[in-house]
């Protein structure tokens, strides 16, 4: 059978569907976690390992309440990132009848929200957190527990990220999108997905979020 037109529109399958299979692709390629939140910012499902641990960063790194908080829709690839340098991407998508695979009260003809992250645009954020951490008054059994967690994020160029934000929006939307139409949380994230942000000031808040965690 040759190509015919409509083959790649994914419009016709619900939209949980296609998040599900998005995760799918996006961890086995670079182990990468997908995370989908309810309409009030519930979590409903992730693939990150260490759930609890990220999810904590999300938020205490303030990524979701800039999501939540914002009148935006969203309705384009939105790129962010948190104090520790990790770098996370978002979109919005809509439940828009009964039959979707994700169907709660809170999603009914509702918002959705599709999370990609974390990960590192380069090998020189996890030794700044190494270097900062060598610093603090954690033990060394702590140290080791937080770098090990951390060494779990993957590492990947700028121009991968870009790809796979390409991919969350025509997954969710069916259209194609160019790199020009993303949006940047503020401009710290814009230089640093440029690579010319200056040397980042690890939060002490975010870092002992991470330590509570561990006790």
């Amino acid at each position: 059978m040759g190509y015919q037109e409509g083959m790649d529109d994914l419009e016709e399958y619900p939209v949980g569907v296609r998040v599900r299979i998005l995760a799918a692709q996006v961890k086995a390629s670079a182990n990468l976690a997908t995370w989908l939140f309810l309409g009030q910012g519930e979590m409903f499902f992730s693939t990150c390992v260490h759930e609890k641990e990220f999810l904590s960063f999300l938020k205490l790194g303030k990524c979701l309440d800039f999501l939540y908080e914002s009148k935006e829709e969203w309705d384009r690839p939105v790129i962010l990132s948190d104090p520790l340098g990790m770098v996370w991407l978002a979109e919005n998508a809509y439940v828009e009848n009964e039959g979707e695979t994700v169907q709660t009260e809170q999603t009914q003809k509702g918002r959705l929200l599709i999370v990609i992250g974390p990960l590192f645009l380069s090998h020189t954020s996890v030794k700044h957190i190494e270097e900062s951490l060598r610093s603090s008054s954690y033990s060394v059994h702590m140290r080791r527990e937080m770098m090990r967690t951390l060494a779990e994020v993957p590492v990947i160029s700028m121009s991968a990220v870009n790809q796979y934000a390409k991919i969350l929006h025509y997954t969710l939307t069916s259209q194609r999108i160019q790199t020009s139409d993303f949006i940047f949380q503020n401009e710290a994230t814009r230089l640093l997905t440029m690579g010319k942000s200056r040397k980042i000031r690890y939060s002490i808040r975010v870092l002992s979020g991470l330590c509570r965690m561990k006790n």
